[in-house]
């Protein structure tokens, strides 16, 4: 029977080898050039992404770098790998904060809750529960705080007010209507749903252009380019393409 090798290559991502081993069961990296990357075993590594690898040591986490040093002084409770230049850390108290690539963090205040970046854009979440995006500078798109708000979608984001009225925003913090509708729902086919403070249905476009001419008792979200309507509580239900027109 062969007898299997001690470090075993895990995985390998952007020129480095993650190496596990399978006695110790820590980790460690080769380079590109087949060196060994750090004196340092660790108790886990993960993959590299966008230069740096999570690593972990005596239940703490830190970033490696590619020449083997660690990307911080500090040790964090919890890390995640670097996704649009910045990677996601938690203290011990469980506040959030984003490592820049240079070792020090975006954030002046640390967070409740935070999401990676995405297309430059983070969902970011204060102690008092409210919600709003970052952009890579760290500053907040909207100077309004929300209650709820979704992934943004064809630049747009649907949120609700701390009044509990919501809205569409957009990448640069301005708002897709003027008016706060009862409710919304997110784009599906290019139109969002909203209802307004009568508990009258619509559905808004890209440009905020509402679709139909006269608000409807009732409807329903687009699929496949359609979706039904009832025009009255007395009416039939209608089905319209996303011209607005009657099928």
């Amino acid at each position: 029977m062969k007898k299997r090798q001690q470090i075993e290559v895990y995985s390998e991502a952007e020129g480095f080898k993650r190496l596990r081993d399978t006695k110790t069961r820590k980790w460690n990296f080769l380079n590109p050039d087949g060196v060994l990357l750090s004196e340092q075993w660790f108790d886990w590594a993960g993959n590299f992404s966008e230069g740096f690898a999570v690593i972990v040591l005596n239940h703490q986490n830190n970033y490696i770098k590619p020449d083997g040093t660690l990307l911080s002084g500090e040790f964090y409770r919890d890390s995640w790998a670097f996704t649009n230049g910045y990677g996601r850390v938690m203290r011990n108290d469980y506040k959030i904060n984003y490592l820049k690539p240079d070792g020090t963090l975006l954030l002046k205040n640390w967070i409740q809750w935070g999401s990676d970046f995405e297309n430059d854009i983070a969902q970011v979440q204060r102690f008092d529960g409210m919600f709003n995006f970052i952009r890579t500078d760290g500053k907040c798109i909207s100077p309004v705080w929300f209650r709820r708000c979704w992934n943004f979608e064809n630049g747009i984001s649907t949120v609700q007010r701390k009044d509990e009225l919501w809205n569409y925003v957009r990448k640069d913090g301005t708002f897709l209507s003027d008016v706060w509708f009862q409710n919304a729902w997110p784009f599906i086919d290019g139109l969002g749903r909203v209802v307004n403070e009568d508990g009258q249905s619509n559905f808004m476009d890209l440009n905020g252009n509402l679709l139909l001419e006269e608000w409807v008792f009732k409807s329903w979200e687009f699929h496949r380019g359609m979706a039904k309507i009832k025009k009255t509580a007395d009416s039939d239900w209608q089905k319209i393409d996303n011209t607005g027109r009657i099928l």
